[in-house]
């Protein structure tokens, strides 16, 4: 018990859980495979925000343009496909529009070395003015069954896109754990000249993760778009808030991850045989 109270992650998980079974055993319908599927296809915009906000700010970086990216991305999906354009070419247009979005983010931050607060809600505004003058302030509607249908159930329910949620998940969770990629976004963001040192590309990681959540939010657009079918020119308000409160519970996880994954880094990527002749600092003083 001593255990389970001193882990918030595992605390937050049992809660979760236990309200789950109140609500089961008061309603013994809501158990079933079509409320799941409802529950998660109601979440998977906001859990492709939070592993992008998770890119981020494990770099000790913060993007509150999301919201304004990913209308700006489900625009760019809606106005392609009514122009004619096939749902292959009109995904792979939003998606660069979502890269390039992350990307000028990372400029700001990383080459002009604006505090990245500031940076991003400059581009929350020019994002949501570019949207606006986009459509003209009106909604985009028709959207073609080509693209609602990647929204409907499927296998066990769950919608194509709702798959490729999951496979985002089981991706970024498999690079940010198991390989060198991955810890660089740890080791730069517990301490960034102690990443220098070790010979990390700081300001490529950061970049990277201001890009990659771009593209995040490109996905989260397209499947805002798919899933109600048309696109409001409000569309993704307020959404940067709401990610980076479902990143909160990560966010204690990703701290204690900080102080290890670190050291991992030092001890695994980054060797340093003869540091005691050669009178070199440990990697591990260096991040600690």
């Amino acid at each position: 018990m001593k255990t389970l109270l001193k882990n918030r992650e595992l605390s937050a998980f049992f809660a979760i859980v236990a309200l789950f079974v109140v609500l089961v055993a008061l309603n013994p319908a809501y158990f079933s495979l079509q409320t799941l599927a409802m529950i998660f296809a109601s979440s998977q915009i906001l859990c492709l925000l939070a592993l992008g906000a998770t890119l981020v700010m494990l770099t000790r970086n913060i993007d509150v343009s999301v919201g304004s990216t990913v209308g700006l991305c489900a625009i760019a999906v809606g106005v392609a496909l009514n122009n004619g354009y096939g749902l292959a070419t009109a995904i792979a247009f939003a998606l660069a529009i979502g890269a390039l979005a992350g990307a000028f983010n990372g400029l700001l931050v990383v080459g002009l070395r604006i505090p990245a607060i500031v940076a991003t809600l400059g581009t929350l505004g020019l994002y949501r003015g570019v949207m606006l003058l986009w459509t003209g302030g009106k909604w985009i509607e028709g959207l073609p069954d080509s693209l609602k249908s990647l929204s409907e159930p499927a296998f066990i329910g769950v919608s194509p896109l709702g798959w490729l949620v999951l496979r985002c998940w089981l991706a970024g969770g498999w690079l940010l754990s198991r390989t060198a990629f991955g810890r660089d976004f740890y080791a730069v963001g517990d301490n960034l000249a102690a990443a220098r040192q070790l010979g990390v590309a700081v300001n490529r990681t950061r970049m990277l993760a201001f890009t990659l959540n771009g593209m995040l939010a490109a996905c989260a657009g397209i499947v805002f778009a798919a899933q109600i079918g048309f696109v409001p020119n409000q569309t993704g308000s307020g959404l940067e808030m709401k990610s980076h409160r479902r990143l909160r519970t990560g966010r204690d996880l990703a701290a204690w991850r900080h102080r290890h994954a670190a050291r991992r880094v030092s001890r695994r990527l980054f060797p340093y045989p003869n540091r005691h002749r050669t009178g070199a600092v440990p990697p591990s003083r260096l991040v600690e």
